[in-house]
């Protein structure tokens, strides 16, 4: 089993490009394109790094128990109906929200 790199969070569905969603057999056909493409000893476009995030990308997906628990580090399925804070308030942003005014510091 490989070990990540401590301190690096890889999201392993960015890596294979694929949905959170995606079945086993999605994640099997994205995981062999990448992999060939990406072996190390491909002249053109062998990538050793890459291909070593692929291959944690895709022992970590492959493994329903593996999958279970990144996906709880990620959150995936948690946004689900939980109210989202963008920063950004729903009012127009030409000035403060009616009853207040700005004050200079």
């Amino acid at each position: 089993m490989s070990a990540p790199l401590a301190g690096k969070f890889q999201d392993h569905y960015a890596v294979l490009g694929i949905d959170p969603k995606s079945d086993s057999e999605t994640i099997q056909q994205a995981y062999s394109k990448l992999a060939q493409r990406y072996y190390p000893n491909n002249a053109e476009t062998g990538d050793p790094e890459k291909f070593e995030a692929l291959n944690l990308a895709y022992e970590v997906l492959s493994d329903p128990q593996q999958r279970i628990i990144f996906d709880k580090v990620k959150g995936v399925g948690q946004d689900e109906g939980t109210p989202k804070f963008t920063g950004v308030s729903a009012r127009s942003r030409s000035g403060p929200p009616d009853g207040c005014a700005l004050r200079p510091l």
